[in-house]
Order: structure tokens, then sequence, then C-alpha cells
């Protein structure tokens, strides 16, 4: 039997944005560049597991 790792945990889309500071409390701030990417703890814990070249499901 080939073993494999099972993954439960969740997967989101993220929504970063970027900017050169931290806002100061109370500030309205316009970011600069919305990137859009795959999270979550299940969907990051799969991905390692695939780079190690574990069957992952």
């Amino acid at each position: 039997m080939k073993e494999h790792i099972t993954v439960f945990g969740s997967l989101n889309y993220d929504l970063l944005v970027k900017q050169q500071r931290m806002p100061k409390i109370g500030e309205t701030f316009i970011g600069e560049e919305l990137v859009e990417m795959c999270g979550g703890k299940g969907a990051n814990q799969a991905a390692q597991s695939g780079k190690l070249k574990m069957k992952t499901i």
C-alpha cells in the first residue's frame, strides 16, 4: 500500500493590498496594488506536501 497524506482544512481566496507603509490609527489609506491568491491552512499544507513529492489528497 502506497502512503499518502490526507489534508483536512480550509481553502480561502485571499485579497492582499500592497502599500508602502502601515496606515496610522484612524487613517484612510489607499493601497497601491491588489494581489489575489489562494490561501488557507489546508491549502498551504497540501501545497507543501506536494512540494515534498508526497501523494496528497
